[in-house]
């Protein structure tokens, strides 16, 4: 079938018009909001300045510096502050991303905060549209709030978290996709301190991949068709991670974790496969939980083939780790791998 000549200008034209379309909105913390800020000799102050001045499918640049709460007041929309009652009302949050855009730092997270602890808000980061916030070398140190309010909540898709780092001092969240299993969601490369749950992907279409977790309460919390795989979980004051339902939970490193290192909840979770993860170190010595690597909560026929208990013979007694059925749980826990399985979680701040 021959296409028609003017069809493919047509095309050709509109996919030029797109290109020429997209452009880089510059942010830096010596910039000047204003209807006209986003270029690199006139940039904005506030990312939700560059983000309101932005077209769909334009590229942020946000400058080293702080942004966010400037004086850490908890007040908002300050001189040079992020503004979301102008720029993102109703949004609960500090910076709403509501454009399809890409929200990148020129110098990485080390040197770029979203600073919001001391602001009482359900979120900091809220990302309601089909955009990204970082990648790695080029991602934002965001802060957890006053509170138990979440550093980074997703409400939209396809969204991509990466390259972050993120510091809590509350209970809530590090970060949070709703529960959409319409939504695809990838968080990448990041890292979380001291959240009350580090990550939480409770559906389909959530990717947890790579991510480092440290400190948390929680570490990520999986439901039923998320995927969890190369993360490291290192020294969650309760477990490294929950799952419910059936999620994918392969190639992970839980270590350290105070009580559990993996819990598998209830007989929603018939049939949850966890495998060629390190487990080990885990369950506070001198209490019932001691050693215990895996805890099936009443869940029927778990696989647990090929995981690293902490020995070449499995699971058991230090220096192993083991697992601990409850109630009517059933765990399937041969062959086991006898050798630890190489865990990398790249991050670039």
């Amino acid at each position: 079938m021959r296409i028609p000549v003017t069809s493919i200008f047509a095309a050709a034209l509109l996919l030029a018009t797109a290109s020429a379309r997209a452009a880089t909105v510059h942010v830096a913390s010596n910039g000047v909001n204003g209807s006209g800020c986003g270029t690199s000799q006139s940039p904005c102050r506030s990312i939700g300045r560059a983000i309101a001045n932005a077209a769909s499918g334009d590229m942020i640049v946000v400058g080293p510096g702080v942004y966010g709460d400037l004086n850490h007041d908890g007040v908002l929309g300050q001189p040079g502050e992020e503004d979301p009652a102008t720029f993102s009302p109703g949004c609960g949050c500090v910076l709403g991303i509501n454009k399809d855009v890409t929200v990148l730092s020129s110098g990485g997270a080390a040197q770029t905060v979203i600073d919001g602890a001391s602001v009482g808000a359900n979120a900091n980061v809220l990302v309601i549209a089909s955009a990204q916030l970082g990648k790695p070398g080029k991602g934002f140190m965001v802060t957890g709030l006053s509170g138990s309010g979440s550093a980074i909540v997703v409400d939209g898709s396809p969204v991509k978290i990466m390259g972050n780092q993120v510091f809590m001092q509350g209970s809530g969240s590090g970060i949070a996709p709703v529960t959409n299993d319409g939504e695809e969601v990838l968080i990448q490369g990041n890292q979380v301190i001291f959240a009350g749950t580090g990550i939480s992907v409770s559906g389909a279409g959530k990717t947890a991949k790579q991510n480092q977790l440290s400190g948390c309460a929680a570490g990520i919390v999986a439901g039923s068709g998320a995927v969890v795989s190369g993360n490291i979980i290192t020294d969650a004051s309760s477990f490294g991670i929950l799952v419910s339902g059936t999620p994918e939970v392969a190639g992970n490193a839980i270590y350290g974790s105070g009580s559990i290192g993996l819990a598998v909840g209830g007989t929603a979770s018939d049939g949850a496969v966890v495998q060629k993860n390190n487990i080990f170190d885990n369950g506070q010595a001198g209490t019932m939980l001691a050693n215990c690597g895996l805890y099936n909560q009443g869940a029927a026929g778990v696989v647990a083939t090929n995981n690293y208990w902490g020995s070449s013979a499995g699971p058991g007694s230090d220096p192993s780790d083991t697992f601990c059925n409850d109630m009517l749980g059933t765990t399937i826990w041969t062959p086991f791998a006898t050798k630890p399985f190489k865990v990398k979680a790249p991050v670039k701040p």
